[in-house]
């Protein structure tokens, strides 16, 4: 059985649909610039989770979601939250040209897919992780896979432009 979702999870759910509502709409297709502007500012709000993930595994190590005191799993924790760090940042510096970024986007998104993966396998073998994993999951193979396509929807229609 899946865990309740947290209250912040809904919270950034309802922030996304929001801003897609709210987006200025023209015979049902958006003017392309806006487009791109609303996925740049999804994608920043998306960096924020492994942006601070990362930072905080790196700061607390396994301590920060476990009362653990092994010294390999800490280790472990902390290069893989540096590794987290690094997507959230790679991600980050694609969105000031969006566009242009489609093999970085495509890499960084594979990375985090193969990595959800891994985790929904957990979830096979070993049941639901807390929500903060579950949401990590939603992250990992339903956002992650949702903004790659955006992206290459936009960088296609990019490319286009500058071919014509």
């Amino acid at each position: 059985m899946a865990p309740e979702t947290d209250s912040s999870d809904i919270a950034f759910c309802r922030a996304v649909r929001s801003i897609c509502l709210s987006a200025d709409w023209d015979g049902g297709h958006m003017d392309e610039l806006r487009e791109k502007r609303l996925l740049q500012a999804v994608m920043v709000i998306g960096c924020v989770v492994p942006i601070t993930g990362g930072l905080l595994g790196i700061i607390y190590g396994a301590s920060w979601r476990a009362d653990v005191s092994n010294i390999t799993l800490d280790s472990h924790v902390r290069y893989l939250s540096g590794l987290l760090l690094a997507i959230g940042l790679g991600f980050l510096s694609a969105i000031p040209t969006i566009e242009k970024q489609s093999a970085r986007v495509s890499v960084l998104s594979a990375i985090v897919i193969v990595g959800g993966l891994a985790r929904l396998y957990g979830v096979a073998v070993d049941g639901w992780p807390a929500p903060p994993m579950v949401f990590a999951l939603v992250m990992e193979l339903g956002v992650v896979p949702l903004l790659w396509l955006w992206q290459q929807r936009i960088a296609r229609r990019a490319s286009a432009q500058t071919v014509s």
